[in-house]
């Protein structure tokens, strides 16, 4: 990746460090697995964008998605007791919301579009998750939004727009097809 790509790399690690550490510097529990999960899921978008290049992807999203599943059904049934009451249809309608609207059009949507820009770029991307889960939690649900909190947005959000600056037509995507008519 160009030297942008890292400059905006440290840029958003401060943004979610800003959002995410205490006024201590420490880390609570869930944000640390919060972190942790980043960078896995660092480590899937570098996948993905390797894996997109040649093969097609709604069937690797299924793939995907299939073995996310069997993954995580194998983890419940080995750490979690079994439910001993009737599952109730609210229950099973919530989970069905998440499994296709938010897993797997999710995923697809995903997918599809870090066909067309870097790893890199899409990692950048996806960091305004966060941005967008604290907005959420301010919105919805009350919570305080405090100068540090801003700040770290505004750093995430300028690590952003950082790896687009230079860029002449667009994305320097480089894991796109030579030939995207021919697919």
């Amino acid at each position: 990746p160009p030297a942008k790509v890292f400059i905006s790399a440290a840029i958003c690690t401060a943004g979610i460090g800003m959002v995410s550490l205490t006024e201590g510097f420490s880390i609570s529990l869930g944000d640390g697995i919060s972190i942790l999960s980043a960078f896995l899921y660092g480590a899937e978008i570098v996948i993905i964008g390797l894996v997109m290049r040649d093969n097609d992807i709604l069937t690797t999203t299924v793939v995907q998605q299939f073995t996310s599943g069997i993954l995580a059904l194998l983890l419940a049934l080995t750490t979690q007791p079994m439910p001993t009451a009737v599952i109730p249809p609210e229950f099973i309608g919530a989970m069905a919301y998440v499994a296709v609207l938010s897993a797997a059009f999710g995923a697809v949507a995903q997918n599809t579009a870090q066909a067309h820009v870097s790893p890199s770029e899409a990692g950048l991307l996806c960091s305004l998750e966060s941005v967008f889960c604290a907005l959420f939690s301010v919105a919805f649900f009350g919570e305080v939004l405090t100068p540090r909190m801003a700040l770290g947005f505004a750093l995430i959000f300028a690590s952003v727009v950082a790896t687009q600056l230079g860029d002449k037509g667009g994305s320097t995507a480089t894991n796109s097809a030579p030939e995207e008519s021919a697919a």
